[in-house]
């Protein structure tokens, strides 16, 4: 059945299920469904290293990208009213 595993440069599959892994193992390897969890300023800062960060995360995405944070996400990151979003704040009242 579908698993939920760890992806690194080790043990790195393409079996049924989810992949847990880190950008880095990801390079040069597309997936049809991406999840791109809690892009924050630590993980991808406004430099050329996080803006490389973000590049290859984004783009290993075939067909759908879901980005979901908890905290204020990367200042690199288009902003939850960009066009090129469709999504919900769920920190808002209301």
């Amino acid at each position: 059945g579908n698993s939920i595993r760890l992806g690194d440069s080790e043990t790195f599959s393409f079996e049924s299920g989810i992949v847990v892994s880190d950008v880095k193992s990801l390079k040069g390897l597309e997936f049809n469904s991406l999840l791109l969890w809690n892009p924050s300023e630590q993980s991808y800062p406004d430099n050329t290293l996080g803006r490389n960060r973000l590049y290859t995360a984004i783009t290993r995405a075939e067909s759908f990208l879901f980005i979901a944070s908890w905290s204020r996400p990367s200042s690199l990151m288009p902003r939850i009213d960009s066009q090129l979003v469709r999504g919900e704040d769920y920190t808002q009242d209301g």
